[in-house]
């Protein structure tokens, strides 16, 4: 038999075992999964040792045959205390104990049986355009946001998943459009010193481009400091400059690393190298400082590396020169080896 009953400290009810209840306590499972004590319900298991003791009241003063019909009053138990009467007398909607009548799984654990949710809640939307419409203000205006939460009417909370995404997103595209801002600065750059130099003649238009282009890269790689100083003036001419920087972002590479290799190796000698690094550190001479410098920077960015950063290009750049004075030395043992052959 079964009976409907009253859990007064936890104001639910549920049906349970008569044998369960005597004299105003009800014995319940010291288990976890909802799916057991079920199954424990419908075979009227006896009490054992162990088992919780929970305050509790006989709802309508009698015992069911049958378990469907105290499922039936346990429904009618929530909203009234008189399981005779069909009117609601209660003080109101009682809460039940959520022991499910079906199911195939046993994986309802450690979770409160009057509280157990079967989906998370979804994301408040209202609250996800909040956050991106302060990313975009702050995208907009270039500041930045030093709290790690969101603010809402509720008050502050920490941003969820999808809110983190969104806001890397756009911190993704904010730093994309700066990088093409910068890009187009330098384009309008070059283009406001073509036209300066054509207006005042120092630049002579000319249909023979291809011819140019082709010329362009004779006299390379530089051997003495006498045409590395020479290439420096004539690199002032802005048209041979760009000339000079489209032909060398043609040279390929496997890698951003192995495309400076070969454009260095195209520019200036081994020995030529050993004179200079990056800085002018151990007595050398600044490559830093030299117009070349920002011939390989601009081949750089219109080649298919163009991402590479500024600090990467310096480094390529300083590990092939440390080395030039050291392949110049090798390479003339090997030619003097040659030669007594």
């Amino acid at each position: 038999m079964w009976c409907v009953v009253h859990f007064t400290e936890e104001d639910s009810v549920e049906v349970v075992p008569s044998s369960w209840y005597q004299s105003g306590m009800c014995r319940w499972p010291s288990i976890k999964g909802l799916e057991k004590i079920r199954k424990m319900v419908e075979r009227e298991e006896l009490p054992q040792n162990g088992w919780q003791e929970c305050k509790a009241r006989l709802m309508g003063g009698k015992y069911y045959d049958s378990l469907k019909a105290a499922r039936e009053k346990c429904v009618l138990a929530e909203a009234t205390s008189d399981l005779n009467s069909d009117v609601e007398m209660g003080r109101g909607k009682r809460k039940r104990v959520l022991i499910p009548i079906s199911s195939e799984s046993e994986d309802e654990e450690n979770t409160p049986l009057n509280h157990q949710k079967v989906l998370p809640d979804p994301p408040r939307f209202n609250e996800v355009d909040s956050c991106c419409r302060k990313e975009r203000a702050r995208s907009v205006s270039g500041g930045t946001d030093e709290q790690s939460t969101s603010e809402t009417p509720r008050g502050k909370r920490n941003l969820t998943k999808f809110e983190e995404e969104v806001l890397r997103g756009l911190s993704f595209l904010k730093r994309t459009v700066k990088d093409v801002e910068e890009r187009l600065k330098a384009v309008e750059e070059c283009q406001r010193q073509l036209s300066a130099d054509l207006k005042n003649g120092r630049v002579v238009p000319s249909t023979s481009t291809s011819r140019e282009t082709m010329e362009t890269l004779n006299g390379f790689p530089l051997e003495s400091m006498e045409e590395l100083n020479e290439m420096e003036m004539k690199l002032m001419d802005s048209s041979y400059k760009v000339a000079l920087i489209e032909e060398l972002s043609l040279i390929g590479g496997s890698s951003a690393k192995d495309f400076l290799v070969r454009v260095m190796k195209t520019l200036i000698s081994d020995s030529l190298a050993g004179e200079f690094s990056w800085l002018g550190f151990k007595k050398k001479r600044p490559f830093s400082q030299l117009k070349l410098k920002e011939v390989i920077n601009g081949a750089v960015r219109i080649s298919k590396w163009g991402e590479e950063s500024q600090v990467a290009i310096a480094n390529h750049v300083q590990e092939w020169l440390k080395h030039g004075k050291f392949r110049h030395e090798r390479k003339s043992k090997k030619d003097a080896l040659e030669k007594q052959l």
